[in-house]
């Protein structure tokens, strides 16, 4: 996998946690954590 492809998974991520922000779910800050650790891994 390269690292294109991981970014672009990140940005997905990060958009669907932004969907459910906007639709008021929790489950967005859990889809947040899982972006911010993964940013984590990137750097």
């Amino acid at each position: 996998m390269d690292i294109f492809d991981f970014t672009w998974i990140i940005a997905i991520i990060s958009i669907t946690g932004t969907f459910f922000n906007i639709k008021k779910k929790v489950f967005c800050f859990y889809l947040w954590t899982v972006v911010e650790l993964l940013c984590f891994v990137l750097k």
